[in-house]
Protein backbone atom coordinates (compact mmCIF):
# COMPACT_ATOMS: atom_id res chain seq x y z
CA UNK A 1 0.00 0.00 0.00
CA UNK A 2 1.32 3.46 -0.91
CA UNK A 3 0.93 6.33 1.56
CA UNK A 4 1.92 9.90 0.72
CA UNK A 5 1.75 13.15 2.70
CA UNK A 6 1.75 16.64 1.20
CA UNK A 7 0.68 20.09 2.38
CA UNK A 8 -2.52 21.57 0.96
CA UNK A 9 -5.27 23.67 2.53
CA UNK A 10 -8.61 22.86 0.91
CA UNK A 11 -11.69 22.05 2.97
CA UNK A 12 -15.09 20.85 1.76
CA UNK A 13 -17.75 19.01 3.80
CA UNK A 14 -18.21 15.83 1.80
CA UNK A 15 -18.87 12.11 2.12
CA UNK A 16 -17.45 10.01 -0.69
CA UNK A 17 -18.00 6.48 -1.87
CA UNK A 18 -16.41 4.62 -4.75
CA UNK A 19 -18.17 1.92 -6.76
CA UNK A 20 -16.93 0.50 -10.07
CA UNK A 21 -15.36 3.74 -11.27
CA UNK A 22 -18.28 5.94 -10.17
CA UNK A 23 -17.86 8.55 -7.41
CA UNK A 24 -20.93 9.49 -5.40
CA UNK A 25 -20.88 12.72 -3.40
CA UNK A 26 -23.00 13.78 -0.45
CA UNK A 27 -22.72 17.23 1.12
CA UNK A 28 -23.90 18.20 4.59
CA UNK A 29 -23.48 21.07 7.04
CA UNK A 30 -20.75 20.62 9.67
CA UNK A 31 -18.64 22.87 11.85
CA UNK A 32 -15.18 23.97 10.74
CA UNK A 33 -13.40 21.79 13.31
CA UNK A 34 -14.99 18.49 12.29
CA UNK A 35 -12.91 16.15 10.12
CA UNK A 36 -13.73 15.82 6.44
CA UNK A 37 -12.50 14.02 3.39
CA UNK A 38 -11.57 16.69 0.83
CA UNK A 39 -11.44 14.43 -2.20
CA UNK A 40 -11.03 11.02 -3.76
CA UNK A 41 -9.04 10.74 -6.98
CA UNK A 42 -8.37 7.85 -9.31
CA UNK A 43 -4.57 7.44 -9.42
CA UNK A 44 -4.51 4.44 -11.77
CA UNK A 45 -6.96 1.76 -12.95
CA UNK A 46 -6.23 -0.20 -9.75
CA UNK A 47 -5.53 2.58 -7.24
CA UNK A 48 -7.42 5.52 -5.75
CA UNK A 49 -6.30 8.15 -3.26
CA UNK A 50 -8.23 9.73 -0.37
CA UNK A 51 -7.35 13.34 0.58
CA UNK A 52 -7.92 14.96 3.97
CA UNK A 53 -6.58 17.88 5.99
CA UNK A 54 -5.54 17.72 9.64
CA UNK A 55 -5.45 20.24 12.46
CA UNK A 56 -2.53 20.48 14.89
CA UNK A 57 -2.43 18.07 17.86
CA UNK A 58 -5.25 15.79 16.66
CA UNK A 59 -5.06 12.14 15.58
CA UNK A 60 -7.11 11.22 12.50
CA UNK A 61 -8.39 7.77 11.50
CA UNK A 62 -9.62 6.86 8.02
CA UNK A 63 -12.12 4.01 8.29
CA UNK A 64 -13.62 1.86 5.53
CA UNK A 65 -16.75 -0.23 5.28
CA UNK A 66 -17.96 -2.58 2.59
CA UNK A 67 -21.29 -3.20 4.31
CA UNK A 68 -22.77 0.16 3.30
CA UNK A 69 -24.92 2.58 5.22
CA UNK A 70 -28.24 1.05 6.22
CA UNK A 71 -30.85 1.56 8.93
CA UNK A 72 -31.68 -2.16 8.90
CA UNK A 73 -28.30 -3.49 10.03
CA UNK A 74 -25.29 -2.01 11.83
CA UNK A 75 -22.43 -0.77 9.66
CA UNK A 76 -19.09 -2.43 10.33
CA UNK A 77 -16.19 0.04 10.09
CA UNK A 78 -12.51 -0.93 10.22
CA UNK A 79 -9.50 1.31 10.63
CA UNK A 80 -7.63 1.76 7.37
CA UNK A 81 -5.08 4.51 8.10
CA UNK A 82 -4.07 6.46 11.21
CA UNK A 83 -2.50 9.93 10.94
CA UNK A 84 -0.74 10.67 14.25
CA UNK A 85 -1.06 14.00 16.04
CA UNK A 86 1.58 16.55 15.05
CA UNK A 87 2.00 20.15 16.30
CA UNK A 88 1.19 21.50 12.81
CA UNK A 89 -1.56 21.22 10.18
CA UNK A 90 -1.05 18.78 7.32
CA UNK A 91 -2.72 17.30 4.25
CA UNK A 92 -2.69 13.54 3.68
CA UNK A 93 -3.08 11.57 0.48
CA UNK A 94 -3.76 7.91 1.33
CA UNK A 95 -3.81 5.26 -1.40
CA UNK A 96 -6.20 2.30 -1.53
CA UNK A 97 -6.52 -0.48 -4.08
CA UNK A 98 -9.72 -0.68 -6.10
CA UNK A 99 -11.80 -3.84 -5.76
CA UNK A 100 -15.07 -5.00 -7.24
CA UNK A 101 -16.81 -4.29 -3.91
CA UNK A 102 -18.60 -1.12 -2.93
CA UNK A 103 -16.55 0.71 -0.29
CA UNK A 104 -17.40 3.66 1.96
CA UNK A 105 -14.84 5.94 3.64
CA UNK A 106 -15.16 8.09 6.75
CA UNK A 107 -12.73 10.23 8.70
CA UNK A 108 -12.66 10.46 12.49
CA UNK A 109 -10.62 12.86 14.65
CA UNK A 110 -9.48 12.27 18.21
CA UNK A 111 -8.72 15.29 20.40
Amino acid sequence: MIRLAVIRNVRYPVLWTFLSGLFLLGVWSISASEPRITGIDLLSPKLLVVHFDTEPNRTYVVQVSSSGVSNASPVIWRDFFVAPAFPFANHYVVADSITNQQRFYRLLAKP
